[in-house]
């Protein structure tokens, strides 16, 4: 994971490290692979580099995205309101965290709330 925070998502060393995992599972014959980590999605792009296609993957968060939404707009508490303000709870690094939100989240300015 510590690659992946520190935004190497497609470099050598992270590829060399997923070649070791994905190829033991390989020999197992696995069908689909479980994204069970939230930084594990941060993956899948090095891992089309490596010839698997998206139907290898299952991203368990897309399934909890689709039911939350479901769930919000069954109550009406959908919020269709657009804003551009983003605030963030944390309990960590104020700064480490705007760091790896600008690399991950595209995000240029927050409001962050510790």
């Amino acid at each position: 994971m510590g690659l992946i925070e520190n935004g190497e998502l497609l470099s050598e060393k992270t590829k060399e490290i997923l070649s070791v995992y994905l190829n033991e599972l390989e020999k197992n014959h696995i069908e689909k692979l479980i994204l069970g980590c939230t930084h594990y999605p941060f993956l899948v792009p090095l891992m089309k580099t490596m010839g698997y296609k998206d139907d290898f993957f299952i991203n368990p968060a897309i399934c909890l995205i689709k039911d939350a939404y479901e769930y919000l707009k069954s109550h009406n508490l959908l919020n269709t309101k657009r804003t551009k303000d983003i605030e963030f709870f944390i309990s960590a690094d104020k700064e480490g965290f705007m760091q790896k939100s600008k690399l991950f989240l595209d995000i240029n300015s927050a409001l962050i709330i510790k």
